[in-house]
């Protein structure tokens, strides 16, 4: 027998981060199985940057789809007041024609950082093997209706399903079903169309069903299409396969029927049988009941706790022996303020009837037909107390989210911390100098976590994004040392990591983004857009000012970039006219507000010592292609005479990084575009005349930090199967700074204190 499964996808609210479109959207949601076979297309189908998705999508050998059957919708639909009743029907939810999709209500964005209440739950039925456990996707598609710039009127008719394009996918694994699901995930989707859906999913089993399964004998014509069955046609051959083939061989050896003893041997072989299968179905169904029961209680804590209407409480049930070593299904005791008479069935009972029973009369038919009988006792009492869960969720969704949020975010820190290795040092060790043993040893570590047959338990979640991460062995590993500071700063390092909640919108962190040499402001777009769903109350600025202009001096690209930033805090925080001060000196008046500087790949110490001669030669190609001062001046040429004279050098023994309270570094080893030691401020081993330079120049800036806390990551991504243009000179793993979203949430989320302080600033 398969189980039926129900699903509620709550799709809580809505918050537009980086929608580029105006118009009218709304949510497609399906799910399904897929064959064995059809597993390996699933890579395809799950890139964000696959395009042709339709065509995947038909290319998925589709094993059972979840039927949606209802949509809950208690907040109004609000678009304009003038609805007809055709255009009322379109901008609500619906079930697709086809019967396997769910749409939610229609909602127009407009502007950045929208926020709309969506409170919309889809659920769906679906039925599946409790013993294979095929794993369970659900599609979550974003539709768009483009208004094209024009302006939205009372007037203009609201489109039809036709009319919507998916503008993004995501796919979703939901390995945890079968066990109930009650989880929160922050969905976000896609980076072109950058926006974040709140979803929580609740799932549980409410049934044992039998069905007859046949396929189309291939071949045929239409006229003569005809089906062949697979696997058992009834209930009894399903339930008791090994019974019934050594009855039948029995039959077949004996003309005169059965005999006494071998009646009374059939009897007791279908009691055992029959015994273990009622366990094993009443069992998970009594878990179900169980687990309903618990997340009720746990939420009244919280509902509680909100002044909000609680959930309706039910007594649990409990599976128990006999002293005849027979099972039952009994009711827990209870207060008397929640008893209530529930009739469950039990297998002493159950065995009784069939002892009573003429030995001639016994049979598996019978058997599996009073198994199923009792299933659907237990069943009929479960749904209802399920049914009345669910009428209560949309009611009671904002009140659950942030714990479930928490929850969410516990769980995340503890599979990412799998694949994190922390070392704390002190502030001398900052000075040491690094050699190639380091690097391997952290390959091999690398090598080791990504083989190792724990980690797929470990970062196992009960909600999967195929997006981030397909299989355990393309998880990223990071290595983090932090150096502590010498001495205290005014305001202490932040080294735990933050909560889900943050602090009140009215009061915000600034967070600016500068892209590199020959960038532009959207490289670091991702980086940006998963950073604004964890820190939703701050500002950011993404830098253009050097955009096509970094081929010039870095000291006019940071007057540029200083100027950029004072114009941008002035019109945004302070608009007093005593505030505006010159751009500079502006900057200067900020410092003592600096929280934590953090760079990706950056080279800090310039391209004195590479490690790539593909790219030191096309380093100097470009830089006279080019004619690039910004070039000549990070390979210290500026200044042929002395290399001490040249700017990098000066800027050096400059004070800028002792202003934060933290200083994060991220590198790679894999990273061929920027020396290791330049992107981590790390003494080189090399005793040469640029070995030299850059080991006096990583002191000059890191000896004016004894207050800063110091942070080096060593981010180890996984490289394809198939050498690539970029793999091979390099900058492979440099891109992967700025594009891969797994390493990008593990930083955000794990050091998000870093990025947003966790105590309450005072306002400006």
């Amino acid at each position: 027998m398969e189980g039926c499964f129900e699903l509620a996808v709550h799709l809580a609210s809505f918050r537009n981060i980086d929608l580029y479109r105006q118009g009218l959207y709304r949510f497609r949601v399906s799910c399904y199985t897929i064959d064995a076979g059809g597993e390996p297309l699933l890579a395809q189908f799950a890139d964000a940057k696959t395009r042709n998705t339709a065509v995947l999508t038909l290319a998925l050998p589709v094993a059972a789809r979840a039927i949606p059957f209802r949509i809950l919708e208690p907040t109004p639909v609000k678009i304009n007041d003038n609805l007809s009743l055709e255009q009322s029907r379109r901008a609500h939810g619906r079930i697709d024609s086809n019967g396997t999709s769910a749409y939610t209500r229609m909602f127009r964005v407009q502007y950045c950082d929208q926020r709309v209440e969506l409170n919309d739950t889809l659920l769906f039925r679906i039925e599946l093997d409790v013993v294979q456990k095929p794993n369970v996707y659900l599609d979550v598609e974003m539709m768009c209706f483009d208004l094209n710039g024009a302006l939205y009127s009372e007037e203009m008719e609201l489109p039809s399903l036709d009319h919507f394009e998916v503008v993004s996918r995501k796919m979703l694994r939901l390995p945890k079903i079968y066990d109930g699901l009650r989880d929160y995930y922050p969905l976000t989707t896609s980076d072109l169309h950058f926006a974040c859906v709140e979803i929580i999913l609740h799932s549980l089993l409410i049934n044992f069903q039998f069905n007859p399964k046949s396929r189309i004998v291939p071949g045929a014509t239409p006229a003569e299409t005809r089906t062949v069955p697979v696997g058992p046609q009834t209930l009894s051959r399903a339930l008791f396969p090994q019974l019934i083939r050594s009855t039948s061989s029995q039959s077949l050896s004996s003309t005169e029927g059965p005999s006494q003893s071998q009646v009374e041997h059939d009897l007791e072989d279908i009691i055992a049988h029959g015994s273990d299968v009622y366990r094993f179905y009443m069992h998970s169904l009594v878990s179900a009941h169980n687990d309903l029961c618990d997340w009720s209680a746990e939420y009244n804590v919280h509902l509680t706790n909100a002044g909000r209407t609680l959930l309706p409480s039910n007594p649990r049930m409990s599976l128990s022996r006999s002293a005849k070593n027979e099972t039952s299904v009994v009711l827990e005791a209870t207060p008397k303020s929640l008893t209530r008479k529930l009739s469950i069935p039990d297998l002493t009972a159950y065995e009784a009837t069939f002892r009573a029973d003429k030995p001639e009369t016994i049979s598996c038919d019978k058997a599996a037909w009073r198994i199923r009988r009792d299933l659907n006792e237990v069943a009929a009492q479960i749904y209802p107390v399920w049914n009345a869960f669910i009428e209560k969720l949309p009611f009671i969704a904002d009140a659950l989210i942030p714990h479930l949020k928490k929850a969410w975010h516990d769980a995340a820190l503890d599979r990412w911390g799998a694949c994190i290795f922390r070392e704390t040092l002190s502030y001398d060790a900052r000075f040491d100098v690094v050699t190639s043993d380091s690097f391997r040893t952290r390959a091999r570590i690398s090598d080791t976590i990504r083989a190792s047959s724990s980690l797929p338990v470990m970062s196992q979640a009960p909600i999967e994004d195929l997006t981030l991460l397909r299989s355990a062995s393309e998880h990223v590993v990071v290595f983090k040392q932090i150096f502590l500071p010498e001495t205290p700063h005014n305001e202490p390092a932040k080294v735990s990591s933050i909560g889900p909640d943050l602090r009140p919108a009215t009061v915000r962190d600034v967070i600016v983004f500068v892209h590199g040499y020959q960038g532009r402001s959207s490289d670091l777009r991702l980086f940006r857009n998963t950073l604004a769903v964890k820190a939703p109350c701050s500002l950011m600025l993404s830098s253009t000012v050097n955009e096509e202009r970094t081929d010039g001096p870095i000291e006019n690209m940071g007057k540029r970039l200083a100027a950029e930033i004072a114009a941008f805090l002035q019109v945004n925080i302070w608009s007093r006219p005593q505030r505006k001060l010159g751009r500079v000196s502006f900057m200067i008046e900020l410092q003592a507000h600096f929280y934590t500087f953090f760079s990706l790949g950056c080279p800090h110490l310039g391209y004195i010592h590479g490690s790539s001669l593909v790219f030191d030669a096309g380093l100097w190609f470009i830089q006279k292609l080019y004619k690039s001062v910004s070039l000549s001046q990070m390979s210290m040429t500026d200044d042929p005479g002395d290399a001490r004279q040249s700017m990098l050098y000066k800027l050096s023994k400059q004070p800028g990084l002792e202003f934060f309270n933290n200083v994060v570094l991220v590198s790679s080893p894999q990273d061929q575009y920027v020396p290791h030691n330049s992107a981590r401020l790390e003494l080189t081993s090399a005793s040469d005349k640029w070995g030299t330079l850059c080991n006096e120049m990583a002191r000059n800036i890191l000896e004016p930090l004894q207050h800063v806390c110091l942070l080096r990551f060593d981010i180890s991504f996984v490289n394809g199967k198939w050498k690539t243009l970029d793999q091979v000179i390099g900058r492979a793993a440099h891109i992967l700074f700025l594009d891969q979203p797994l390493y990008i949430q593990m930083l955000t989320h794990v050091y998000g204190s870093y990025f947003v302080r966790e105590d309450e600033p005072k306002t400006a």
